[in-house]
């Protein structure tokens, strides 16, 4: 018991490691050089965990983090590097499913039984919850899913 217990307490504190690894305030302490160098509106922004327009890719890491995706976006100007944030959220699909079940009966023979059953089919789907495109090295649109 107190080995189960020990196991969760380590579990639930690297958890809560993991989680503060990714905040704007640690991602400024690992580039606090670069942070302080930045102006203070665009320090404000970071710690809050916002972007704007013009932003350099390491202020938009130091705001977001790493993204999740990255890709190759053509626009009539060229080509744009897009950043993508992605969320995830769960749905359940019930679908009728057809069984065949050989058992005996109460005499003992074997029958085939052919029956139909309900069941519940768990989906998990992902979404570009924010999307940063870069032109040039600077932010030039993004964009979040509205909740």
């Amino acid at each position: 018991m107190k080995n189960i217990r020990n196991f969760l307490l380590g579990l639930i504190a690297l958890c809560l490691l993991a989680a503060c690894a990714s905040t704007p305030t640690s991602r400024i302490k690992k580039n606090r050089d670069l942070f302080n160098s930045y102006p203070p509106e665009v320090q404000t922004k970071i710690q809050k965990g916002e972007i704007s327009l013009g932003f350099t890719p390491e202020m938009v890491l130091m705001a977001k983090g790493d993204p999740d995706r990255k890709y190759t976006r053509q626009t009539a100007k060229g080509a744009t590097e897009v950043w993508a944030y992605t969320g995830t959220y769960s749905t359940t699909d019930r679908q009728r499913v057809q069984t065949r079940v050989h058992a005996p009966d109460v005499g003992g023979v074997w029958h085939d039984y052919n029956d139909w059953v309900t069941v519940d089919v768990p989906r998990q789907h992902e979404f570009d919850q924010f999307r940063v495109e870069f032109e040039d090295g600077k932010v030039s649109a993004f964009e979040a899913q509205s909740k």
